[in-house]
């Protein structure tokens, strides 16, 4: 980058531009040690979409950075940084991050979603003690930042870098519209974790809905929807559900192999 320092013919404009998509990159990656060198040398090159991309890396020196450098984006109408880490963080089990986060954003709303999407049933539960569960209102907070970032049109310049966490988020989107009370169950069945939502029918009062059927049925776990239909026999009441898991049963005896 010493190159684009000197050049007299670039505008300081031009330069914020090349830095900014430098940037983006070790941002990303969680490469802290390269932001500061590359924050260093231009401050104005840390936008806003170079930000969420540090946050999806879940890093959390990188967060703690950040939080301190760009408090702005933290909490405020549309960007709420914290949720964009804890989704990433959560669904992948990152206790340490998960936790710093809680603790440094208490007026935060949280989702159990992100965690039981991942099957993590310690986080779960640690969430359930220690965290402020608000599904409508972190769901409809969060509802625009990541409708944000899967529009974004700079995936290429990662190749396989975040495929894995644009997964997580557009796991839990899912097309959702509204808010849901019942994302966590809806978010565990779609990956077949029963012992997640076990845990959470015994100790939260969401319960579940149509939607947790068809999260299973289109998963094609049937441990799942065996086990919802002998203790939530009224969600297969609509005809539809009950169609589904017919046809789901009858195209797994037709594939399973023969004794």
């Amino acid at each position: 980058m010493a190159k684009v320092d000197a050049d007299s013919t670039l505008t300081y404009e031009e330069k914020v531009e090349l830095y900014h998509h430098a940037l983006i990159r070790p941002a990303a990656m969680g490469n802290l040690p390269v932001v500061l060198q590359l924050h260093g040398r231009t401050p104005d090159a840390m936008g806003g979409d170079v930000a969420v991309y540090a946050a999806m890396s879940r890093d959390l020196p990188l967060l703690k950075w950040l939080s301190l450098e760009m408090p702005e984006m933290f909490n405020t109408a549309f960007y709420r940084l914290q949720h964009v880490a804890f989704d990433i963080a959560a669904a992948r089990g990152d206790f340490e991050t998960v936790q710093w986060l809680v603790a440094t954003f208490p007026d935060s709303a949280w989702s159990l979603a992100p965690a039981a999407l991942g099957g993590n049933l310690e986080l779960v539960k640690w969430l359930h003690e220690h965290a402020y569960i608000d599904e409508m209102q972190r769901n409809h907070s969060g509802e625009q930042m990541v409708g944000f970032i899967l529009a974004a049109g700079r995936w290429h310049f990662f190749g396989e870098c975040l495929n894995d966490q644009k997964k997580v988020l557009v796991d839990l989107k899912r097309g959702r519209r509204t808010p849901s009370t019942t994302a966590a169950m809806d978010s565990a069945a779609s990956k077949g974790h029963l012992h997640v939502l076990q845990w959470l029918s015994a100790n939260r009062q969401e319960g579940f809905s149509a939607v947790t059927v068809k999260r299973a049925l289109t998963g094609g776990h049937l441990h799942v929807c065996a086990w919802l239909n002998e203790h939530f026999t009224e969600l297969f009441i609509p005809p539809t559900a009950k169609s589904g898991i017919k046809l789901l049963y009858s195209g797994w005896n037709k594939s399973a192999p023969s004794p």
